[in-house]
């Protein structure tokens, strides 16, 4: 587990010094305990996320099932500009509300990562290399997870049906404030943090 740390990690690894090996073995060691401490969490976030799933489809069902469908793109001859950016519009506000309704999901189960996250990113922010470089981005990747498990959970029914109702043409305000934040993160999906080899 420390190697495939040290490996999946993507930051260059200083071993110009003493304290340089000191503050690389302290860095392998948290990532390893916040590994143990996914592993142990995510029997227990897989039954969260299912219990928010299903408070979902009974607080809102089929809320977005009228949504009408994309046509189907020929190569030749291409659709006229006008149904392109239709089809652009309704492919980019699909994207939304279903990253919402992912973070809805996931968010009980990555709330039980919180604390080992804390753990994780305290024991990062006392770490320091020849190389200043190393620990802002091992600091700054840190914060990011952080924040990623404590952000509040978006209104997803809320959005979605105030986007049913405008005829699946505009998003609700806090639609759009989630996709802002969202994509300018440029973060994976927090599904994909509940597999803890995957998350370096």
């Amino acid at each position: 587990m420390l190697a495939s740390a040290a490996l999946c990690s993507g930051v260059p690894i200083a071993a110009a010094s003493s304290s340089d090996a000191q503050a690389t073995h302290a860095y392998l060691v948290a990532r390893y305990e916040l590994m143990t401490a996914l592993l142990h969490e995510s029997a227990a976030a897989r039954g969260a996320e299912s219990d928010a799933a299903a408070h979902l489809a009974r607080e809102c069902p089929g809320v977005v099932s009228g949504m009408p469908q994309e046509p189907s793109v020929r190569p030749f001859p291409g659709p006229p500009p006008r149904v392109k950016g239709e089809t652009a519009r309704l492919s980019e506000q699909q994207q939304t509300l279903e990253a919402e309704l992912d973070t809805v999901v996931d968010r009980p189960g990555a709330s039980l990562f919180r604390p080992a996250e804390e753990a994780y990113a305290a024991a990062v922010r006392r770490l320091s290399w020849s190389d200043p470089s190393i620990a802002a981005t091992l600091q700054a990747a840190a914060t990011a997870e952080l924040e990623a498990v404590s952000a509040p959970a978006p209104p997803f029914c809320a959005d979605a049906k105030a986007w049913a109702e405008s005829g699946y043409r505009a998003l609700s305000a806090a639609s759009r404030e989630f996709s802002r934040l969202h994509w300018q993160r440029g973060r994976a999906p927090i599904r994909e943090r509940n597999a803890p080899a995957a998350r370096c």
